[in-house]
């Protein structure tokens, strides 16, 4: 990891959620945000959707410097103080490292599905469809969503440049 680093937040200004990041070039790491939102093919699902939804109202705030790896932990900090982990309120909450580092204690909340194993990934589509206005779009966006992800069959690939 490249230091110094910035620590950043990008706050969407119709719902408030704040998502906390850090990177030595925090204009280019907010533009390749926007870059997955506008191709619809942001990781982070709650982000993607408030996009859809709401558009591209966005402030970007520099919150600290990280000046080398014995300050890395700013950064989890700052996701404690403005509490993006919970998903009511930011958009970390798919963080694995807020988890894996254990320096912010979240409640993981499990969708009413009656599933109490599901990935980040299965969560964020049914999420997607649960909360939607339109449950036959979010179902169809769903599906798209998932298809980005699935490697065409090696028919496809053999056959390409064949006559």
């Amino acid at each position: 990891m490249k230091y110094p680093r910035k620590v950043y937040a990008i706050r969407h200004n119709t719902t408030n959620k704040v998502y906390i990041g850090s990177s030595c070039n925090v204009d280019r790491r907010f533009l390749q945000h926007l870059y997955a939102l506008r191709s619809h093919k942001h990781p982070v699902w709650d982000m993607q959707k408030d996009f859809n939804e709401h558009g591209e109202d966005y402030t970007v705030t520099i919150l600290d410097t990280i000046k080398d790896a014995s300050e890395s932990e700013k950064e989890y900090e700052w996701m404690g103080k403005y509490q993006s982990f919970v998903r009511d309120m930011g958009y970390n909450y798919q963080d694995m490292k807020v988890r894996q580092k254990g320096k912010v204690v979240a409640e993981e909340k499990t969708p009413d599905v009656g599933l109490s194993d599901v990935t980040d990934f299965e969560r964020g589509i049914l999420d997607l469809i649960k909360n939607a206005k339109n449950p036959t779009k979010a179902l169809i966006d769903a599906v798209w969503i998932i298809a980005q992800f699935i490697p065409p069959p090696d028919i496809y690939v053999t056959m390409k440049g064949e006559a």
